[in-house]
């Protein structure tokens, strides 16, 4: 985790929107998609970050998907395994908001599972 130097504030913004665009409900992989797509030709900063954000959210989607499943099997009652998987969603939530905020300071980040992918 570099501190970035001539990231402009519209940079921020946009890296911060990539990171936490499912907190606005504005949608997990479209947003830091389109973003990407955008910018990762001219701001390698704003791209980096859509870029994990995207990888984070599909991650995220097919993990909560295989673990709802097992949880239902095993389980086999689907209130307690929306409970537990919100449990376990909660850590992925706190990494996304770490991440917003370390795009709005002009940091990189890269996520626990990812790497520097």
């Amino acid at each position: 985790m570099e501190l970035q130097e001539n990231i402009t504030t519209g940079q921020k913004l946009a890296a911060a929107v990539a990171q936490g665009g499912w907190l606005l409900g504005l949608g997990s992989v479209f947003v830091p998609l389109l973003i990407w797509l955008v910018t990762r030709k001219d701001h390698p900063f704003v791209a980096h970050h859509a870029k994990q954000s995207l990888l984070w959210q599909v991650l995220m989607f097919v993990g909560c998907t295989i673990a709802m499943i097992a949880l239902i099997v095993i389980v086999q009652d689907a209130t307690i395994s929306a409970l537990a998987l919100i449990v376990l969603l909660l850590p992925c939530a706190l990494c996304s908001i770490y991440a917003v905020v370390k795009a709005l300071t002009g940091e990189e980040y890269h996520y626990p599972l990812l790497g520097r992918f």
